[in-house]
């Protein structure tokens, strides 16, 4: 995959995208559109899209999931609320914890940093225990360190304990054209 060189100043973050609601795919290219649109934000890569079971109890239809990598100069709070006004414009509902959603964007990692705050903790608390973030994640960052645990993201991942029904990576729909994006190819990991 080809990989841009982050530009001084820059730090690397990976986030996850995930739809499950409306039409997803438009769901997560109209984030991934409005997340380049961002000036502070330069997207690197994005991961294959991978269709998931929800990790809820709460009933709602399967998600397509994705991790895109992106550079930016702003702290983590700043991003923070970037992404959560992308997930507002795009109707993001926060009525049922865990529930079905237009569109959920979460920080997975913010360089080496550790965040914990009220509104926001990095590296996100869960990755390590989610395949449908782990999987797109390792498209992108296998050699990539967990801040916490010292370990890469493949080592994280092959620790997974299996699941009846995996993740499976799929086409993307209709991906954006832009000359900032790559996207990972279904030969490049399984």
């Amino acid at each position: 995959m080809r990989r841009m060189e982050a530009q001084q100043g820059e730090e690397r973050v990976w986030v996850g995208i995930g739809s499950n609601e409306g039409d997803r795919n438009e769901n997560v290219v109209l984030a991934l559109l409005l997340l380049s649109r961002e000036a502070a934000i330069r997207i690197h890569g994005c991961s294959r899209a991978w269709l998931s079971e929800p990790v809820s109890e709460v009933p709602q239809p399967v998600y397509l999931n994705a991790v895109v990598e992106v550079g930016t100069a702003l702290e983590p709070a700043d991003f923070f609320e970037r992404l959560r006004r992308i997930e507002n414009r795009l109707g993001r509902r926060r009525e049922v914890r865990w529930g079905p959603r237009t569109i959920d964007l979460d920080v997975l990692l913010f360089g080496s940093r550790i965040v914990e705050t009220p509104d926001l903790r990095i590296p996100h608390p869960r990755m390590h225990e989610r395949h449908f973030v782990l999987y797109p994640l390792s498209d992108l960052a296998p050699g990539v360190r967990h801040p916490v645990s010292g370990l890469s993201v493949a080592e994280v991942t092959r620790r997974l304990p299996p699941l009846e029904v995996p993740p499976k990576p799929v086409a993307w729909g209709r991906i954006p054209r832009w000359s900032t994006v790559s996207t990972a190819t279904s030969s490049s990991r399984a």
